[in-house]
């Protein structure tokens, strides 16, 4: 039981860091070369909040991956 959490745990880190990386792929590339439209904001937007579930998701993982299973 205690290999399939672990496994679980690295899932949602490799999930987690794939999301982060979402996050560097919508990030508009020429932001401080030209003026903010609304198009770029809503990408900016979007990689904010993609950025933040990512890191999240890294993070739950890494406890579910150090933390042993409770058992019932």
């Amino acid at each position: 039981m205690n290999l399939r959490y672990r496994l679980l745990g690295g899932f949602i880190v490799g999930c987690g860091l794939a999301v982060c990386y979402g996050a560097v792929v919508l990030w508009p590339a020429g932001l401080l070369a030209s003026s903010l439209t609304w198009s770029e904001a809503l990408r900016i937007a979007g990689a904010l909040v993609a950025a933040v579930l990512g890191v999240g998701n890294v993070f739950a993982g890494l406890v579910v991956v150090m933390r042993p299973p409770v058992l019932q």
